[in-house]
């Protein structure tokens, strides 16, 4: 099963230009069997709009969060809102480990902040790695990858779509099929999951204009 796990829309993201309709009529037509709705500091409330909207376009549909911390940007799967405190990573640490969500490191190639978790942070408060970040020029994974592997933190791959064009271009492989943020999240936990890129990606650090 192939679900998109980094994607932006205008409803919740300042930066984004893509509606939801918009982001499952292109996943729909790029193969992708689900997206997960990853907003800069918030998460979808309307979970019966995106259900509708799932079924409508055939495309399963998961809650996600993108947040900044003093440590970059940091994917967050299974949080069931949105709180200040998370915007510290020790509060954010907290949420997940009360709610039983992950933490996946997003495009650790793009540096957004002076500070960078080293490999002992990684390895005692990450779940994961974005090794594939469809923002992020193909050759540029090689050592996240490596360091993924060498922590053992699974992999995930996400287009962080801002825009149409950038939907689909990167994607992480469930071995297994999942229909709930529960299910995601079990799945991500026990490291089921494969990287994978799809579609050529933006040759740069940092969302597109386009």
């Amino acid at each position: 099963m192939l679900v998109d796990l980094h994607n932006h829309t205008l409803h919740h993201s300042m930066d984004s230009g893509l509606t939801l309709d918009a982001l499952l009529a292109r996943a729909k037509e790029r193969g992708l069997d689900g997206v997960c709705l990853t907003e800069h500091n918030a998460v979808w409330k309307d979970t019966a709009r995106l259900e509708e909207a799932a079924a409508r376009y055939g495309v399963a549909v998961f809650r996600g969060m993108e947040l900044s911390t003093e440590y970059g940007h940091v994917l967050a799967y299974g949080l069931s809102a949105f709180h200040p405190a998370m915007l510290r990573f020790d509060g954010l640490c907290q949420a997940v480990e009360s709610e039983g969500g992950v933490l996946v490191l997003a495009h650790p190639q793009w540096v957004t902040t002076d500070r960078r978790p080293g490999r002992d942070l990684l390895a005692s408060s990450f779940h994961g790695i974005e090794v594939l970040n469809g923002e992020i020029a193909n050759d540029s994974n090689g050592y996240v990858t490596s360091t993924a592997r060498l922590l053992g933190l699974f992999e995930t791959g996400g287009s962080d779509a801002h825009s149409l064009e950038a939907v689909g271009r990167c994607a992480t492989r469930f071995h297994s099929p999942v229909a709930s943020d529960e299910e995601m999240v079990r799945e991500l936990r026990a490291g089921r999951v494969t990287a994978v890129r799809l579609h050529p990606s933006h040759n740069g650090l940092g969302p597109s204009k386009e």
